[in-house]
């Protein structure tokens, strides 16, 4: 933010969240992200208007975060975190480093409740919380390693610590090769995209997720989740003349047919979002379907780029 604003700042995006989880508390998730996306909107507006609401959202947050910490570590590092803490004991607050460490990750569990909470922001505790997770696998270990041993067999002594290492890595290796969430830089990037091409504050952006518009600081045209019966994506963007662009991943693509192909669209970019997923940034052409619709903002050069043409013309004749 610093570096996109020049200066240090709070992020809207903390506000639009926590106005976001206020809001779905009530059953009112639309109305509280509109006010969410409001330039003064802090995150500690959700608690001014409505505190009750906001005491809901902590509550169920607080609930959320356990379980989605859950998710993040997996059950068995889960356990393992557990035997670690309770094998440490009290020595964790006399060690003033790892004490440090407790609180930080306690810091972070707050944060999460108090604003918005999920399995791709607690990740952020997961590595704070290894050492523990390896104090108790090594913890488990030994315990094994202290009951094959009563069984006399070579075979139970060689395998009790190995068997361990073993179980976890068989459990995680298919974690790492399934990603816990998107890429949403296209987002921003799009959105920044739009601004450098003098849209900014007054372009309109169509598609199923306002962040773009968001980033852009452009108005916002909700694209429906699929389209009416008969209906295609240039018949509705006939219908809605004010939108200037269109973001939408290759999901809505497909439920629309297939957006690269329709005359009405020009691409500007496509952004990565996973694996060969995509969101695709277009400007929407005129009604001629040839010529690029002119933005607000590049809308009076073009008309009067015309006026010397035209008046070129005469001269010339």
């Amino acid at each position: 933010m610093r570096e996109y604003t020049g200066h240090w700042t709070v992020g809207r995006e903390l506000g639009v969240v926590t106005m976001e989880a206020t809001g779905s508390t009530m059953g009112q998730l639309e109305r509280w992200r509109e006010l969410g996306y409001r330039p003064a909107t802090s995150w500690l507006t959700a608690l001014r208007l409505d505190p009750a609401a906001y005491l809901r959202k902590v509550a169920r947050d607080f609930l959320g975060s356990c379980y989605s910490f859950l998710q993040s570590l997996s059950p068995l590092l889960c356990a393992a975190l557990i035997i670690g803490l309770w094998a440490d004991g009290r020595a964790i607050a006399a060690r003033w480093a790892e004490a440090t460490l407790a609180m930080l990750v306690v810091m972070y569990f707050v944060g999460f409740v108090l604003t918005d909470t999920g399995p791709r922001l607690m990740l952020h505790v997961v590595p704070f919380t290894l050492g523990w997770v390896v104090i108790g696998m090594v913890e488990a270990a030994g315990w094994l390693d202290a009951r094959l041993s009563l069984t006399h067999s070579p075979l139970g002594r060689m395998l009790s610590g190995p068997v361990v290492v073993a179980v976890v890595a068989l459990v995680l290796l298919p974690r790492t090769l399934f990603p816990l969430g998107y890429d949403q830089r296209g987002m921003r990037y799009a959105g920044q995209e739009i601004v450098r091409r003098g849209g900014g504050g007054r372009a309109t952006v169509a598609g199923s997720d306002v962040r773009v518009a968001f980033y852009a600081d452009a108005g916002f045209i909700q694209l429906p989740a699929r389209p009416a019966a008969g209906e295609n994506l240039c018949g509705w963007l006939a219908a809605h003349r004010l939108a200037d662009y269109l973001m939408i991943d290759d999901r809505d693509e497909r439920r629309w047919g297939g957006a690269g192909g329709w005359p009405c669209l020009n691409l500007i970019q496509r952004y990565p979002r996973v694996g060969n997923a995509y969101y695709d940034l277009f400007v929407v052409r005129g009604p001629d379907a040839v010529a690029p619709r002119p933005s607000a903002a590049a809308g009076g050069a073009a008309n009067a780029r015309g006026n010397d043409e035209g008046r070129a013309r005469a001269d010339a004749s």
